[in-house]
């Protein structure tokens, strides 16, 4: 994957990003393509994005363990070579520490457009795989935070994703559904305030440099808990 990653061409306009096909082997996407059919099926009426976005602990019952690890390797692999990535994108955010805890968005046919955003400064990496259904939308590409400064679209494809690395004013993006679903995975490698879990009723949560959280219910077994609790999901630079 990684291997994939580098030598993905680099695309400049209207920024920075790369287009990277076939992320995952065939073999691992045809279970996460049924685990992703799974949670449009049982979130199909509620809009998922980043402020309330599904973590994998809390829909492990329904991708089930196998799309856990497959997803949690991954993200790994992803975290073992922050350096090689940002070295790709000079201008990304620069942070000291860095996790990456990868989460579903979905969005339920004909959502309209979310707010056009050029990317928080705690998030120095973005990967959006796109999972299912076969068609839908991709992401919308800006020179502004206007929309009729739209550049281009980028192809909805099961099993590719969008690289890229936020800059300041420049990465302006968005994105909606039209008349199918959408379901992505998103790996957002991001500065974190602390790495010491906290706790909110029947979960446990970290708090990201934004201020959001990303939540882990505390009835996750403990084989699952124990190894998202310990230093894979971070890395010091």
């Amino acid at each position: 994957m990684i291997k994939n990653i580098l030598e993905s061409p680099m695309i400049t306009d209207p920024w920075k990003h790369q287009i990277i096909d076939k992320f995952f082997d065939e073999s691992d996407f045809k279970k996460i393509w049924d685990a992703s059919k799974k949670l449009q099926e049982t979130y199909r009426d509620k809009t998922i994005t980043s402020n309330d976005c599904l973590t994998l602990a809390e829909v492990l019952d329904i991708i089930g363990d196998d799309v856990f690890d497959i997803i949690l390797k991954s993200n790994t692999e992803i975290l073992d070579h922050i350096t090689d990535i940002t070295n790709l994108y000079p201008n990304h955010y620069k942070h000291n520490e860095y996790v990456s805890f990868p989460t579903f968005h979905i969005l339920p046919p004909n959502t309209g457009y979310q707010k056009i955003h050029d990317e928080s400064s705690d998030k120095t990496i973005s990967i959006v795989v796109y999972l299912y259904p076969e068609n839908s939308t991709g992401t919308f590409l800006y020179k502004s935070k206007d929309r009729d400064s739209l550049v281009k679209e980028i192809s909805w494809k099961p099993n590719s994703a969008m690289l890229f690395c936020g800059e300041s004013d420049i990465t302006w993006h968005d994105f909606c559904s039209r008349e199918y679903p959408r379901v992505t995975l998103n790996y957002f490698v991001r500065s974190i305030s602390s790495r010491d879990l906290k706790e909110k009723d029947d979960r446990y949560y970290w708090e990201f440099g934004n201020g959001m959280n990303a939540y882990i219910p505390k009835n996750v077994p403990s084989e699952k808990l124990n190894l998202l609790k310990s230093g894979i999901l971070f890395r010091n630079l």
